[in-house]
C-alpha cells in the first residue's frame, strides 16, 4: 500500500493509472475519458459517445487512433468502444470487498492531452441502486475527491492503483459515483456478445397500484403493477394475463414498479419466468416464456 506522506508514490500512481486511460472525442461538448478494459476495448460513459462511429481516442503516447461504439446500455449509462490501437494497457480493477468509508481514494482521469487527479476519501458506498432510466448497479460507491467535466469514463482507484470503479457523472443529480467491476462486467459482457444489454420482452403495459387492505392482507403484498395493455401476440398474451391483472412478484421477487420490472427481465431471455399475480382478489401464478 503506498503511502500518503510519499508525494512521489502518489504521482507515480497516477502516471501509472493514466497508462490505461485515453481522451475521447465523440461528439460531447465536454469530451470524455475512456478505460482500457482490453487490448482493443475501451469503456466510457454512455453520453461520452454521442455517435457510433469516427470516435477519436487521445492515447497516453500522444498519438491518435480511431473508435467505434460497438454497444451501448442507457440504463446504465455504459458504452463500449473497439479500436486498432496498438499497446494499450488494460486497468487492473479490484473487488470491493474489505472497502470502508473512509478509506482513500484518487479519482484520474484524462479530458485532454494530459492526466489529471484528484485525491480523497471513499464517501458513500452502498448497496445496489436503480438509475433514473432504470439500470441497475450493484453497489453505490462515490468518493469527496472532485469529478469535473470531462472525467466521466475515467476511474476512482485505490492507493495501490487498482481500480474501485469508472467514474461517471450522469447517473445522478448530486454529481459523479463509480460504477463498480461487478457491474462492468455483467454489462461489458453482453455488449461484446450482443451489442446491448438483452432484457426478456412480455409484452404489457403497467402502473403502480396499491391493493385493497383485505386484499394486501390475503395475498401478503401490498403493492404491485396493474396490467394496463397487453400486446398482441405476446408472452403476455400467450400466459394469459388480462386486463386488469396486478402483478406482485416474478420468480419470487417482489415488483412494485415498471422499472422493477424490466430489471427482473433483464438477462432473461427465452426462458419460462413465473408471475404472482392478483386476480379478482386471489393470488394466482402464471407462467410466461419471455
Amino acid at each position: 500500500m503506498q503511502s500518503i506522506t510519499n508525494p512521489e508514490a502518489i504521482a507515480d500512481l497516477v502516471d501509472r493509472v493514466g497508462q490505461s486511460l485515453v481522451r475521447v472525442d465523440g461528439g460531447h461538448r465536454w469530451g470524455g475519458t475512456g478505460t482500457v478494459y482490453a487490448s482493443d476495448l475501451v469503456v466510457t460513459a454512455n453520453h461520452v459517445v454521442e455517435r457510433d462511429e469516427g470516435i477519436e481516442l487521445g492515447l497516453p503516447d500522444g498519438t491518435v487512433a480511431q473508435g467505434t461504439v460497438v454497444g451501448r446500455d442507457p440504463t446504465t449509462g455504459i458504452a463500449l468502444v473497439k479500436t486498432d490501437a496498438k499497446g494499450l494497457v488494460p486497468a487492473t480493477f479490484r473487488s470491493l470487498d474489505g472497502l470502508r468509508v473512509g478509506h482513500f481514494a484518487v479519482n484520474v482521469g484524462r479530458p485532454g492531452k494530459t492526466v489529471r487527479a484528484s485525491f480523497g476519501i471513499v464517501r458513500t458506498l452502498g448497496d445496489s441502486y436503480r438509475t433514473p432510466h432504470g439500470g441497475s448497479i450493484d453497489r453505490y460507491l462515490e468518493s469527496d475527491a472532485e469529478v469535473p467535466p470531462g472525467w466521466s469514463g475515467g476511474l476512482m482507484v485505490d492507493l495501490e492503483g487498482k481500480a474501485l470503479g469508472l467514474s461517471h457523472r450522469g447517473l445522478v443529480r448530486s454529481g459523479a459515483v463509480a460504477l463498480p467491476y461487478v457491474t462492468l462486467e455483467r454489462v461489458l459482457t453482453e455488449l461484446r456478445t450482443h451489442g446491448k444489454v438483452r432484457r426478456g420482452h412480455l409484452g404489457v403495459g403497467v402502473h403502480p397500484v396499491r391493493l385493497p387492505e383485505s386484499t394486501a392482507q390475503k395475498v401478503g403484498r401490498g403493492v404491485g403493477i396493474m396490467v394496463n395493455a397487453v400486446e398482441p401476440k405476446s408472452p403476455a398474451e400467450a400466459s394469459g394475463i388480462l386486463l386488469g391483472d396486478v402483478i406482485v412478484a416474478l420468480d419470487g421477487t417482489a415488483v412494485e414498479g415498471p422499472w422493477e420490472l424490466a430489471s427482473q427481465l433483464r438477462g432473461k431471455v427465452d426462458v419460462e419466468v413465473t408471475l404472482s399475480i392478483v386476480r379478482a382478489g386471489e393470488l394466482k401464478d402464471i407462467t410466461a416464456k419471455v
